[in-house]
């Protein structure tokens, strides 16, 4: 599957260089396109002194006019995203790879991610942070010469008044500080999905009865976010919700179609779970075999789906495949984007979409 690189991060922090260099590692299967030069055209399409007029973000002007200003500046910033990314898309179905470098800041700057993340959600996309101290980013701005727009002004307001690594933060997958580490370094993780673990080790094995609670406390708190999303298809239960899962969960150790593992950290504390169930197909289709159904399948952090998610995921085919089942069929909620990502990137498709509202 063709993937999509997102790279965010501060001006001088080393986003084009290691973008070139993903693109030069690659044997150059990657298309490199920059926010910078994007904004560059969209300036040729809107004459000088033009202005959105759509109220995207926010309120009513106030009297100084500081909300119609914010909400035109999403405005525009939200049409060079639609530029870029339209142009992703295509090169993107045209079997071209894509790596965008990009410098997400203002106020606005976490929709504008999840603008990015919901336009690219059907492909294998990865977010990748890129911080360097503001130090060394001043030091480099003196050897730039290939932007004489670039200013010490600007690129301390990228730091201390919109940060634009931290803003972003808890949404990347992955993330290095290019201080540290080289453009040839940092590219050559990305590509080998080298992930930085928010945990040292973890074992992954089978599940017995007194994990239940644990599996059930994470398993809520998953029903609670996704409650905010869909308050009446997803609404919790309670105590009594809670209650029946545990039994159910018991009840599911004990039977022979169901596979259910848990994930465990050197800490012993329980940090990941996947119960899959064994079963035909309805009989108008014939897949070859048997199907594992993944419904229940959480972690306790988003950004442990690339470590935790994958071993959980990895150990429980592995096991299906061994009893005969040919297909895996994972449920996942539409707003979840970190899962939904994480899936793509496991090379599962999208196969069906439940659609609801009120009767």
């Amino acid at each position: 599957m063709n993937k999509v690189i997102i790279i965010n991060g501060p001006s001088c922090a080393g986003k084009t260089t290691i973008a070139k260099e993903i693109c030069k590692q690659s044997g150059n299967k990657f298309a490199h396109l920059q926010i910078d030069k994007t904004a560059e055209y969209s300036g040729t399409i809107f004459p000088q002194g033009f202005e959105f007029a759509k109220n995207e973000v926010g309120t009513e002007s106030n009297d100084d006019g500081q909300s119609l200003f914010n909400n035109n500046r999403f405005a525009r910033r939200k049409v060079v995203a639609s530029i870029l990314l339209a142009s992703s898309k295509e090169l993107l179905n045209q079997g071209i790879s894509v790596v965008i470098d990009t410098a997400l800041d203002g106020p606005d700057a976490k929709e504008l991610a999840k603008y990015y993340l919901e336009y690219l959600k059907n492909y294998d996309t990865k977010f990748i942070g890129i911080y360097c101290p503001l130090e060394e980013r001043l030091k480099r701005l003196k050897t730039r010469t290939d932007n004489l727009h670039l200013t010490e002004d600007f690129v301390r307001q990228q730091t201390e008044v919109y940060n634009v690594f931290e803003l972003n933060k808890d949404v990347y997958d992955n993330w290095f500080d290019s201080s540290k580490l080289n453009a040839e370094q940092i590219a050559a993780k990305i590509l080998n999905d080298d992930i930085i673990l928010e945990i040292d080790k973890f074992t992954v094995r089978s599940s017995i009865k007194s994990d239940v609670e644990s599996l059930v406390k994470l398993s809520r708190a998953k029903r609670l976010d996704y409650e905010k999303v869909q308050p009446i298809f997803w609404r919790y239960a309670g105590e009594s919700g809670d209650k029946a899962q545990k039994e159910w969960f018991a009840d599911l150790l004990e039977m022979q179609d169901y596979l259910i593992f848990t994930a465990e950290s050197k800490d012993k504390e329980i940090i990941g779970f996947i119960i899959g169930r064994l079963m035909s197909a309805p009989e108008v289709y014939n897949p070859g075999g048997l199907t594992l159904m993944i419904d229940d399948f959480c972690v306790k952090s988003e950004t442990l789906w690339k470590t935790v998610g994958r071993a959980l995921l990895e150990k429980i085919k592995t096991e299906a495949k061994f009893k005969a089942a040919v297909q895996i069929v994972v449920v996942c909620g539409a707003h979840d984007e970190s899962k939904r990502r994480f899936l793509i990137s496991q090379k599962l498709n999208i196969a069906s979409e439940w659609f609801v509202g009120e009767v």
